[in-house]
């Protein structure tokens, strides 16, 4: 499920995707499908049912599909010009970052209680709780 399209990045690029352009639109499409599902396979190995439904899930999904996409395209373009990743790029980068992370470390804080905050040890599993262990 695409989370963003191109139309929901360009306006944050300083020159429009073309055909023609390092990358194309087509290959900026192929990105955002990557990175789309960079993060349903992060949801979905958190127990997590992808695609969400929740209107405010797919807000959050949008936005952080937006950052990664951006990450990658404009490493492409810099790297294309010879000069090195901006700020901006980075923090594109930082904060698509920051998302997988709170997926992975508190998906409920993002999407309500899911599969894997029910799934309990039993005795056999030999787990010692403590502040890294417990799930909330």
């Amino acid at each position: 499920m695409p989370y963003c399209t191109i139309d929901d990045i360009t306006p944050f690029l300083v020159d429009p995707l073309t055909d023609n352009t390092k990358p194309s639109t087509t290959q900026a499409e192929a990105l955002i499908a990557d990175v789309d599902a960079t993060l349903d396979l992060t949801m979905s190995t958190m127990g997590i049912d992808v695609p969400p439904t929740d209107s405010n899930v797919l807000s959050w999904l949008k936005m952080a599909s937006r950052n990664g996409a951006l990450a990658l395209i404009e490493t492409i373009i810099y790297t294309q010009t010879g000069t090195n990743r901006s700020d901006r790029t980075s923090k594109y980068q930082s904060a698509f970052d920051a998302a997988i992370d709170q997926i992975k470390k508190s998906p409920s804080s993002i999407l309500g209680p899911t599969r894997i905050d029910y799934v309990m040890p039993d005795a056999s599993d030999n787990i010692v709780p403590d502040a890294d262990t417990v799930l909330y």
